[in-house]
């Protein structure tokens, strides 16, 4: 019997800023917002006094925020196994410690500090078992049962005026399990078939303003059977993989902007959304050409679905789904040349896109990304390799993510703002292997 333990600890000191209006009192003067000019009338002395009691009344557009955030880890791990490596059974404990001290216009301007304590533990037990039905057949089965605690405390104030605060614990029980068959048809060629159950524990949304049944996200648990078959023969190596997902409860992130004036008030949200479902095929494949070019290649093609649902995010009600889930191209490639000459000289090129998708649950913007290009030359002499290197090399401007709110005044219109991946680099790295 072979034995493996392992212990860590961790701890984290974390500074979080953010300027939520993404400008300054100079930037929002300017035209076409002129912020100041356009509010004159309701900053009048007149106005102010009536309204207020006080002059001036004026306020600057300017929403920033600050979380100090310590953070205490420790997790330990115990494993078995026989000398074959047929059974596996194992121990796992973490514990997380997390204090945040938030100050600044807080959940839309209703808090200016929030205070939060989360304590989360997780123990588990987890095993497998391999049986060989024949010198070509095995069976694999594997377990996992996990308790998942979750304490949060969360008090906030208005410049000293307490707030309701939040304190909640939740403790929950997962069982996840596989079962796969592994069969190997000859010395080129194998199969496999899977089912299994898996689990993602659920959790607390901070906001103290949130209704209780949005507050607090259960668990989501899913069903998946996989079938796969890989072919390697002469110059050729091919892997082709189908799957199918049934989630249920499952967990999604949407966001909602309580106030059109208020950027800081767009808050992100964990919620169950009820049932979905992932399914598709994922392939990859190299064949050598030759005895000096390689040629390879990758398909990934998905479908996914979430049933249509509501949620309160605290100042109206939400529909979302419906549709295909966010973050889910429809296809993506990959397509690639290496060529490797004798004397060490080396050249790569090699390509990549995937299909439009939606980037948030909340709202229906997409993203599209066009084909983006990388390409390496080098060579390679003994234990040194020198390589002039560039990426995205024709310069493709796309996004990576996106956000969709009101920010600009003094008309606050809903507009997609978006952050874009790196523009053409290059590059010269040189190794020495030891």
């Amino acid at each position: 019997m072979n034995g493996y333990y392992q212990y860590t600890i961790g701890e984290h000191d974390i500074v979080y800023s953010y300027d939520g209006d993404w400008g300054n009192n100079s930037y929002w003067e300017k035209e076409p917002y002129n912020w100041y000019e356009e509010n004159e009338d309701l900053f009048s002395e007149e106005v102010c006094l009536e309204n207020y009691g006080y002059y001036p009344c004026y306020y600057d557009y300017d929403f920033f925020d600050q979380t100090i955030r310590r953070r205490e880890t420790n997790s330990q791990e115990l494993r078995l196994n026989n000398e074959e490596n047929t059974m596996i059974l194992g121990f796992y404990k973490s514990n997380t410690k997390e204090t945040d001290n938030a100050t600044g216009w807080l959940f839309a301007g209703d808090a200016s500090e929030v205070f939060s304590l989360f304590k989360i533990s997780n123990t588990a037990l987890y095993g497998q078992l391999k049986y060989a039905a024949s010198k070509k057949t095995d069976f694999v089965f594997n377990w996992r049962a996990e308790q998942h605690n979750t304490y949060y405390n969360g008090e906030s104030s208005y410049y000293g005026e307490g707030l309701p605060g939040v304190k909640k614990e939740t403790e929950y029980e997962h069982f996840g399990s596989k079962i796969a068959l592994l069969h190997k048809m000859n010395p080129q060629s194998s199969f496999y078939l899977s089912t299994s159950r898996g689990f993602k524990a659920g959790g607390i949304n901070q906001n103290p303003y949130l209704s209780i049944d949005s507050r607090f996200y259960t668990p989501e648990y899913n069903f998946n059977f996989e079938g796969g078959y890989s072919l390697s023969i002469n110059n050729l190596t091919a892997n082709i993989n189908l799957f199918y997902m049934q989630r249920d409860n499952q967990q999604v992130q949407i966001s909602s902007q309580q106030d059109p004036g208020d950027p800081n008030s767009f808050y992100y949200f964990t919620a169950n959304a009820g049932n979905g479902s992932n399914y598709g095929l994922e392939f990859d494949s190299k064949i050598k050409i030759g005895t000096s070019f390689t040629l390879k290649g990758t398909l990934g093609l998905l479908e996914t679905y979430i049933e249509e649902y509501t949620f309160d995010s605290g100042s109206k009600l939400l529909t979302l789904g419906g549709r295909e889930q966010a973050m889910s191209p429809k296809y993506n490639f990959s397509i690639g040349i290496n060529y490797n000459h004798n004397s060490g000289f080396f050249a790569k090129v090699d390509m990549y896109g995937k299909d439009l998708y939606y980037y948030s649950e909340s709202h229906n913007q997409t993203l599209n990304s066009p084909i983006i290009s990388n390409g390496e030359l080098g060579f390679k002499k003994n234990k040194w390799t020198i390589s002039f290197w560039g990426k995205n090399i024709f310069d493709q401007r796309y996004a990576v993510h996106g956000f969709y709110f009101a920010l600009e005044p003094p008309d606050f219109i809903n507009k997609e703002y978006i952050q874009l991946g790196d523009p053409i680099h290059f590059g010269i790295t040189a190794s020495y292997q030891f």
